[in-house]
């Protein structure tokens, strides 16, 4: 029989700000862009929208939260500044001043801000051990993006002559989203099969099915349908693939979708340290492809990594999870 799962090792603000991570990706940041060309009237797409953009007001709440849980960080106090001075900050500039993201000292803030969330990523590799390998490609995906954004300033606020690297990392970026959905998988099934687990696994290759399937049935052999699909993924989910790689691009989907499920049955199931894992990924794949124009993608990355990191040291320095039956 598995032990019930301590209290102190699950942080309903972690579980609560991946549920808003996703609601606002979802609302927000994935619908703006396509709704447009979505058959139904403008009022109820507005309506949806306000949903990611209420969820985007309740993560400058809850992520300070996940950051003053994580005591165990040295940089646990300018985390937790960064992300309510950048957080509340641009909310209420933008009702005083609407272009507040276009002045020196909000600039020069986004860019601190960027260089903390490279600290808080290198933070999850030192202390998350081996299993943090796991997530390596998601975090040069991270990296990758971050420094898009610092060229993008360079370039475009401070007009320094410098060539835009975006074109020559759309390949790079798609193969580092294919490891680290393969290694996201590896680290989803490597554990002794149990009841409960395997229900989870269950539920994710159905979810990951649905996701993948209809996809890859539609894009295969179907030229037209890839170049207008690699406009909807440009533009919703802002990858820029080759629309040759759209059906392996389905795929790969459907593999994150279930690898975050089944690991979310492994945290309810006992080993809450793979719940961490799953909502660090979601957060690193969902704002990988970003430029990062918004502090909230920085915010949403920092929080992730804290948290995981937080866990992860704990759990070393404790001697590894009493419960952690896959070992």
């Amino acid at each position: 029989m598995m032990p019930r799962i301590n209290k102190s090792d699950f942080s309903i603000y972690s579980t609560a700000f991946g549920i808003l991570f996703l609601l606002q990706y979802a609302f927000r940041e994935f619908l703006l862009p396509v709704f447009p060309f979505m058959p139904s009237s403008s009022s109820n797409m507005t309506a949806l929208g306000l949903v990611g953009t209420f969820s985007v007001m309740a993560m400058t709440v809850v992520a300070p939260m996940v950051i003053w849980e994580s005591k165990k960080l040295k940089l646990r106090l300018v985390y937790f500044a960064a992300a309510v001075v950048m957080g509340w900050g641009g909310i209420a500039f933008s009702l005083i001043y609407p272009q507040y993201y276009l002045t020196t000292p909000w600039v020069a803030a986004s860019l601190i801000l960027c260089a903390v969330t490279v600290a808080s990523l290198i933070q999850v590799l030192i202390y998350g051990g081996i299993k943090s390998l796991a997530l390596l490609p998601l975090i040069m995906l991270q990296l990758i993006a971050m420094y898009q954004y610092a060229v993008n300033v360079a370039t475009e606020y401070m007009l320094i002559p410098y060539p835009n690297p975006s074109s020559y990392l759309v390949y790079p970026m798609m193969y580092l989203l294919m490891m680290g959905a393969a290694s996201l998988l590896a680290v989803s099934i490597w554990t002794k099969p149990r009841r409960s687990v395997l229900i989870g696994y269950v539920i994710g290759a159905v979810s990951g099915a649905l996701v993948a399937v209809p996809m890859y049935q539609l894009l295969a052999y179907n030229r037209f349908m890839q170049s207008i699909m690699g406009e909807v993924a440009a533009m919703g989910l802002g990858i820029l693939a080759p629309p040759s790689y759209l059906p392996t691009l389905s795929i790969v989907m459907g593999i994150y979708v279930f690898s975050l499920v089944a690991m979310l049955a492994r945290s309810l199931s006992g080993e809450p340290i793979m719940g961490f894992y799953a909502l660090a990924a979601l957060i690193f794949v969902g704002t990988a492809f970003a430029v990062h124009a918004l502090s909230i993608y920085f915010i949403a990355a920092m929080t992730a990594a804290a948290a995981l990191a937080n866990y992860s040291k704990a759990v070393a320095e404790a001697g590894g999870p009493s419960n952690d039956s896959s070992r």
